[in-house]
């Protein structure tokens, strides 16, 4: 840098942060005239993270496909065996090694703020795949503003010195990426929590022409809502979405696999779930939907209206004989599949997310009865059965009970019926892992450990977890 460049050369604003402060300056310089499409390399002809395709970067350009870029908008160029975002980073719970070796771990939520901003609430777990090279889409930058990036070069050149090292800034931004260029839709006055770092767009619900103007340039957009989210919102988005062209919605209808041949006229929820699938498939949009099963620590840890316990209590409401086996699933292997999904081709090979137009995505991480899962809280908790109060109720009662609430106005009554449900006996689709074909091999999804999950359960009871608190 004390050189003067050759002629139309990019001039990195900063020695300091290695391809991270070439990166952004590139951002921030050409800004109001970048490319449709921004690729980001190491400049060596070979890297040792080139995996799948040879060490080759030549390689990976060639098989890279511009409408998987237009399908995501940020595209992580590292194609491996085992895709997905696992967790990288636990700021806000360093390992006392970390501390010891001033490793920038320990240190990460000062690092988080001084990139995203001072009132930036940390994330606790970061997940990340390295090592640096992507493409991303002209729409996708411009979704942050310029002055973004010039306080992200700024801390890199002033800020970062105490913190980091130089080899430590470029680990930094290797393992933020993809919450640099990822975008969040959520409406005005929302309770909800977004990582901060991640681009929110605030939309009013009410307004379609906002909706819209929210949803120009995306590829893919993946909806979740509340259970007391305004009737008709899930349409208006959806609705929204085909006018913006976005061409692949996942539709707020996770848990089981759902057809329509299946579902009752009495049904209430399933009706919901067969419409909300629906208004993904616009004519302009195709649907993805993501069939998961229960999430597991949500329904462990939120009471005995859900999978019948209550764990600060040691009290447990086995459903019949407590045995039937159901599919499950971790939120962390719910964001691996949608992360391993994303990463998928748009089209040509298969895999490839149009594969799954208008189709289930179908995945799980675990197949457990209520058994299994007090067998689990034993082990993580050192119980055992003359620890806990059980009891037993049949799943016909439980129904019958849930309804009655409900029907008073009685909001746990819901998730009686809902649970409930699912673990009558007759419910083909409750252990669909055990008879439908998964996509976790296609996602590359791992195991995961039954008693690790049940941990995090206990560990969100401890600390007073309630998303309903009020209601």
């Amino acid at each position: 840098m004390d050189k003067k460049p050759e002629t139309e050369l990019l001039v990195a604003h900063s020695s300091r942060g290695r391809e991270a402060s070439a990166y952004l300056s590139f951002i921030v310089d050409l800004y109001d005239e970048l490319p449709a499409y921004s690729i980001f390399l190491h400049s060596n002809p070979e890297q040792w993270h080139n995996d799948l395709f040879g060490p080759q970067t030549s390689s990976i350009l060639k098989s890279l496909r511009l409408e998987a870029v237009d399908a995501m908008g940020y595209l992580n160029l590292r194609c491996t065996n085992n895709p997905g975002c696992p967790t990288h980073i636990n700021p806000n719970s360093p390992t006392q090694a970390d501390i010891d070796n001033n490793d920038p771990r320990a240190k990460f939520p000062s690092i988080y703020k001084g990139i995203f901003g001072d009132e930036a609430q940390v994330p606790e777990r970061i997940g990340g795949i390295c090592c640096a090279q992507f493409a991303v889409s002209r729409a996708r930058i411009w979704q942050r503003p310029k002055s973004d990036y010039i306080r992200m070069l700024n801390w890199i050149d002033e800020k970062s010195v105490p913190l980091v090292d130089d080899y430590g800034v470029g680990w930094v931004f290797e393992t933020l990426w993809h919450i640099v260029f990822v975008t969040a839709l959520t409406r005005d006055g929302s309770q909800g929590k977004i990582p901060d770092g991640v681009r929110v767009v605030q939309v009013n619900y009410d307004d379609d022409d906002s909706l819209v103007k929210a949803l120009n340039g995306q590829q893919f957009l993946v909806i979740t809502l509340g259970v007391r989210a305004p009737d008709g919102l899930h349409a208006r988005i959806t609705t929204a979405a085909g006018r913006a062209g976005v061409p692949y919605i996942m539709p707020n209808a996770y848990g089981y696999p759902i057809s329509p041949e299946g579902v009752k006229d009495e049904d209430p929820y399933g009706n919901l779930v067969l419409d909300r699938i629906h208004d993904a498939q616009n004519g302009v949009s195709s649907s993805v939907t993501l069939p998961c099963g229960f999430w597991y620590e949500w329904s462990l840890a939120t009471g005995e209206q859900w999978f019948g316990f209550t764990i600060k209590d040691r009290k447990v409401t086995f459903f019949d004989d407590g045995t039937r086996i159901i599919t499950v699933s971790t939120w962390d292997q719910c964001g691996r599949a949608l992360a391993a999904l994303l990463s998928l081709p748009e089209s040509g090979s298969t895999p490839a997310l149009a594969d799954f137009k208008n189709k289930e995505v179908r995945i799980n991480s675990f197949r457990v009865s209520q058994r299994d899962m007090l067998d689990s809280l034993h082990r993580v908790l050192g119980t055992t059965d003359s620890d806990w109060d059980i009891s037993y109720e049949s799943v016909a009662k439980r129904l019958a009970d849930g309804a009655e609430e409900f029907a008073k106005g009685v909001f746990t009554g819901m998730p009686k019926m809902l649970y409930g449900s699912v673990f009558l006996p007759s419910n083909k689709e409750a252990d669909f892992a055990g008879t439908m074909e998964l996509a976790n091999d296609i996602l590359g999804l791992p195991k995961e450990d039954l008693d690790e999950a049940t941990k995090r359960a206990v560990d969100m009871v401890a600390a007073g977890w309630n998303p309903f608190a009020g209601v």
